[in-house]
């Protein structure tokens, strides 16, 4: 019988590959994605499983366990990892918070198990309530929303006999039986494939919401004058700007595009311009800050001052003319990051 082929220690993950790869009994082995760093599969005896790896600041290594293939595809695991590893870059010890939730959670298991349980009693019998002098009903409750997505508020209404709706008792009680005959049990698999679907669109949501990281908007966006436009009211707004208008921005963009056009790569342009195209204060490139000042941004101020190679390839990851499609994104994304990590394991 021929040796199974040693499996690869670092490739690039994507379905086939991974479909390929050998359960081995009593042994597990990790293969690293090329396409990003700290990004890998581990298989086990029966399944594969996704996770980030990198070293902390503090040099003790962490991985990251983002979920089972075939829960997750390769692509949503590696934005995911993505997302993992700038945690670990800014410092965040991800199962150090995974760990203080469990015991919070365990702490907290038996109390939820008995709130279930009166929820439950409480829905199946108590909307309807028997009195002397005949039966009241409790109509809700229906979320409020406060701020988009972000805050409900419950409101419901006490409907007693007094009222002389005897009908509604009857609506209430075949509202109520409708919500017992539609429902069903959840699987375990079925609750972590929605874990795992909030946390790949929670990002998403929290836009809608007004939720930009961990900083709270000013004003909601109805509010805003941007917003709520579509592209075509934005460009017709920005052609209107007295200030910088339209064509001072397409000079501008005309210079930095001449920079490209005569250097082959972004660390191979003159400093001050390489200054000015990153959003920084450049005599090269007058009103650098027309399409983002990244002046505040220190960590980025400092790494462009450093002349990091890593922003030069993830730009070298752009094509200059034609279509820019999603893997040409994912690439940049990908050094861009380098800028920003520590030497993996």
């Amino acid at each position: 019988m021929s040796e199974q082929p040693k499996p690869p220690s670092k490739t690039k993950l994507t379905k086939a590959v991974i479909d390929a790869l050998p359960h081995i009994a009593g042994k597990q082995y990790i293969v690293g994605d090329t396409e990003l760093k700290g990004f890998a599969v581990r298989v086990g005896a029966t399944s594969k499983t996704f996770i980030a790896y990198k070293r902390l600041h503090n040099g003790a290594p962490q991985k990251v366990t983002l979920g089972k293939y075939g829960a997750l595809t390769v692509e949503q695991a590696r934005k995911l990892a993505q997302e993992k590893l700038s945690q670990l870059v800014h410092g965040v010890d991800i199962n150090a918070e995974k760990k203080a939730a469990r015991l919070e959670a365990k702490k907290y298991s038996t109390a939820d198990a008995q709130t279930l349980q009166w929820l439950l009693d409480f829905y199946k019998t108590e909307h309807i309530i028997k009195q002397k002098k005949g039966k009241d009903g409790i109509v809700g409750s229906p979320n409020l929303t406060v701020g988009a997505l972000s805050k409900n508020s419950e409101l419901s209404v006490l409907i007693t006999s007094d009222d002389d709706q005897s009908e509604l008792k009857q609506e209430i009680a075949a509202v109520i039986r409708g919500y017992w005959d539609e429902a069903e049990t959840v699987s375990q698999e079925e609750a972590d494939n929605y874990r795992m679907l909030w946390k790949l669109k929670s990002r998403e949501l929290k836009k809608v919401a007004d939720i930009y990281g961990d900083r709270k908007t000013s004003k909601p966006a109805v509010q805003s004058s941007v917003m709520p436009m579509d592209w075509a009211s934005y460009l017709a707004k920005v052609k209107q700007d007295k200030t910088h208008g339209f064509k001072d921005r397409l000079a501008m963009l005309k210079s930095v595009r001449e920079q490209f056009d005569e250097h082959e790569h972004f660390n191979d342009i003159p400093f001050d311009a390489r200054r000015g195209i990153a959003g920084l204060v450049s005599e090269s490139i007058p009103n650098s800050e027309w399409f983002g000042s990244m002046i505040g941004a220190g960590t980025f101020y400092s790494l462009i001052n450093q002349e990091h190679e890593a922003f030069s390839l993830a730009l070298d990851a752009i094509p200059r003319i034609g279509e820019i499609r999603k893997e040409h994104f994912d690439r940049f994304i990908a050094e861009y990051l380098k800028a920003y990590r520590v030497p993996l394991l």
